[in-house]
């Protein structure tokens, strides 16, 4: 169970790391 909500924290910094990424290249 810990390492699912590890995975899935992961993947919404992942996803805030790229959308904050975007808005840089804007």
């Amino acid at each position: 169970a810990r390492q699912g909500l590890v995975l899935r924290g992961g993947d919404a910094l992942e996803r805030l790391a790229s959308v904050n990424v975007f808005a840089f290249d804007k």
